[in-house]
């Protein structure tokens, strides 16, 4: 490698004007160490690709800032860059494991309590759903859908976005139903309890 960039390793840094015809002469003998490089167990076979782009962009970035010269060789640079990236890439895969742990965990959690509550709850929280759903014929057809997205985890500006409605008339909307769910409720268990 040192001998097919001799008459580059006696300039420390590369001008402006030369740096196309650095890159044109550097990339392809770096290619394929950083491609060897890249078969590690760790490195998912469908992320090489993407890592190796990773690697390629912070080389032309970096074209400026090498310094060539015999006590410096380009392979430092090289490897510097593969391994910053390879730490990267697995920083995100481990952030990303951990995230989706979390969920995996939070959804045990969930389930086992669904699971383990008492049939007798499990039959009057059914009871107090089909009642609710009962009085949301008080509502009108926006404020219906608007509950309907909510209780399909929707976000308010998810919602607004969804249905073409601004922001405000959608928080109006979830207030609005609040209030005439909440009205229609207590007037249902008076009924009840009298």
């Amino acid at each position: 490698m040192a001998q097919s960039l001799e008459h580059t390793s006696d300039t420390k840094t590369v001008s402006t004007a030369s740096r196309n015809a650095l890159l044109d002469q550097i990339l392809p003998i770096v290619e394929p160490i950083i491609k060897q490089r890249l078969n590690h167990y760790v490195i998912n076979a469908n992320d090489r690709e993407d890592v190796y782009q990773d690697i390629m962009l912070k080389m032309i970035k970096m074209a400026d800032r090498f310094q060539l010269d015999q006590s410096t060789p380009l392979e430092h640079y090289v490897n510097k860059m593969i391994k910053s990236v390879k730490c990267d890439y697995v920083r995100r895969k481990v952030a990303q494991q951990k995230r989706q742990q979390l969920l995996i965990n939070e959804y045990i959690v969930d389930y086992r309590t669904r699971r383990t509550r008492n049939p007798l709850e499990r039959q009057l929280e059914l009871q107090e759903l089909q009642q609710l759903f009962s009085h949301l014929g008080a509502l009108s057809q926006i404020e219906r859908n608007v509950v309907e997205c909510l209780l399909n985890d929707y976000k308010p500006r998810e919602i607004a976005a969804q249905t073409a409605l601004s922001d405000k008339t959608v928080y109006n909307a979830i207030q609005r139903s609040k209030l005439k769910l909440q009205k229609s409720m207590k007037n249902y268990i008076s009924e009840r309890d009298a």
